[in-house]
């Protein structure tokens, strides 16, 4: 069997597919890479907020798992909208690796002063600004290539960025370090893969190669964020991890549209009734904001 493997066509998102395409030949399968542009990768000028929507990294690939250009859709899970679409399902997640986000820095850089910090991100703009609220706040779109190649020839003092993506590509910049104190997005760091609800086969022989407690984390991060939503396209930070086999720490930010903090959470919570328990967070941070 021939499967056909799409992803974006970024150095970032090859290395995400390369992982699906690794574990797949390596079960006797031909696989075939499909690089795809979406909304996102043609338009690296708008800001994400101003787009309006969810899943301008991911409808493209959506559209070619449909019409059956591709067999699966690799993405990194935090692009992906809460709610799967129709007719497809979050067929495998393969084991998070780094959650964290990171500030990149100019020599010398200080807190002490009114920095100019670049992000893309309304949830990291939110959660410094509330940190460092005399901080200058400005935008940046790109790849992580195009992305530290504009740091390095700007002003700016600092930059955030996921650790993951520059642990992947082998990009850990030499002034930097890690913000432990920022709940990170929901499944950011976590490689997943999409296919067609309809083709049973595939998705025995994906569900095979995923990691069932990031699974399970991602399944809360997901349905955290899927109720906040249900409200208003606040900006939602949540992060789930395994504290041993039962309990696991359930952490949660959100902020209100004007950038303030709207409700926060740290839980540890029983795997039996995480699920639960998480829903009602949910249910109180939509009603806060």
């Amino acid at each position: 069997m021939k499967i056909l493997v799409g992803s974006r066509s970024s150095q970032l998102a090859r290395w995400q597919a390369d992982r699906f395409i690794e574990l797949l030949a390596a079960q006797g399968y031909e696989v075939v890479w499909k690089g795809i542009q979406t909304r996102g990768d043609l338009d690296q000028t708008t800001p994400l907020d101003a787009f309006g929507e969810r899943g301008v990294f991911t409808k493209a690939l959506d559209l070619a798992l449909l019409n059956g250009e591709i067999d699966l859709a690799v993405h990194s899970l935090k692009d992906c909208p809460s709610s799967m679409p129709e007719g497809l399902c979050l067929a495998a997640v393969l084991p998070r690796d780094f959650h964290e986000d990171m500030l990149i820095q100019k020599p010398g850089f200080s807190f002490g002063k009114r920095n100019t910090i670049a992000t893309s991100s309304s949830r990291r703009k939110a959660q410094w600004l509330a940190k460092y609220p005399n901080s200058n706040i400005v935008d940046v779109r790109g790849n992580v290539d195009s992305r530290l190649q504009k740091f390095n020839q700007s002003d700016w003092d600092g930059m955030i960025l996921s650790r993951a993506g520059l642990e992947r590509l082998g990009a850990m910049p030499q002034h930097f370090q890690f913000l432990d104190w920022m709940v990170p997005a929901p499944t950011q760091g976590i490689v997943a893969a999409y296919s067609a609800t309809a083709n049973m086969a595939l998705n025995v022989l994906l569900k095979g190669l995923e990691d069932a407690k990031t699974r399970f984390i991602a399944e809360l991060e997901r349905n955290f964020m899927r109720i906040v939503e249900m409200k208003c396209n606040a900006p939602v930070a949540a992060h789930a991890e395994f504290l041993g086999e039962t309990k696991i720490r359930f952490r949660a930010e959100v902020y209100a549209m004007n950038g303030n903090l709207a409700f926060q959470a740290t839980e540890v919570l029983h795997k039996a009734d995480a699920a639960e328990t998480v829903e009602a967070l949910a249910q109180k941070a939509r009603s806060l904001i």
